[in-house]
């Protein structure tokens, strides 16, 4: 499952039950550092309150309570962000 940002760059979205995670990811190496520090924070943002809304809405019933922000290349995953969604007061902005 994906979905494009605003340039048409892939932004991918996954789930992983045994870690309680949400893993978002990017496979677009054109951006400079600043650019996927500026994307890491709009998405790790993002993450988090969606997960913590859902959570507000499904209850316990909700597993995931941990979210990551990646961007893949050549060499594999480079974690960028990634933190437990607790409160939306403690997502970032």
């Amino acid at each position: 499952m994906g979905e494009s940002d605003e340039e048409g760059h892939e932004i991918k979205v996954g789930f992983d039950p045994g870690n309680s995670a949400m893993y978002v990811w990017s496979e677009y190496l054109a951006w400079n550092q600043s650019q996927v520090e500026t994307w890491a924070d709009m998405a790790a943002g993002e993450a988090c309150r969606a997960l913590v809304k859902q959570r507000e809405r499904a209850g316990s019933g909700w597993p995931y309570s941990r979210y990551a922000v990646a961007e893949i290349g050549g060499s594999g995953y480079l974690m960028i962000r990634w933190d437990a969604a607790t409160t939306k007061a403690d997502c970032q902005a």
